[in-house]
């Protein structure tokens, strides 16, 4: 399994391999918002991390084991929180061979972006 990174800010995103193909979900999103993001950053700045992590069960047709987590830097507690989903998300992110997606920075003001990842890769 990979991990995407992409910088909103620069368009730049990169791959990486996920050492433990059991790891994901919240501890995933938890270990890569603590990596990404400075804890005495802005969490409603630039600085911040969002994190769309698919959770090791994902796309094995188990039962419930279609979960997304989404982790950021909380701007109610200033601490990582996580939110949970079901649904396809997951399936679909680990389908691509991904576990987690990362987005770090912003886009200028004035700019709009649609992001597309398939099996050829991701194109901003």
């Amino acid at each position: 399994m990979k991990i995407l990174i992409i910088n909103l800010s620069t368009g730049e995103s990169q791959t990486r391999n996920l050492e433990d193909p059991l790891v994901g979900g919240r501890l995933l999103s938890s270990l890569l918002v603590s990596e990404f993001v400075d804890p005495k950053c802005d969490p409603l700045g630039p600085d911040n991390a969002l994190v769309f992590a698919s959770g090791p069960l994902s796309n094995m047709r188990t039962s419930t084991g279609s979960r997304l987590s989404v982790g950021c830097k909380s701007p109610l507690t200033k601490g990582i929180k996580e939110a949970n989903a079901g649904g396809m998300a997951g399936d679909s992110i680990s389908g691509l061979g991904y576990r987690a997606i990362v987005f770090l920075g912003s886009l200028p003001k004035d700019k709009h972006a649609i992001g597309i990842l398939n099996s050829r890769g991701f194109k901003l």
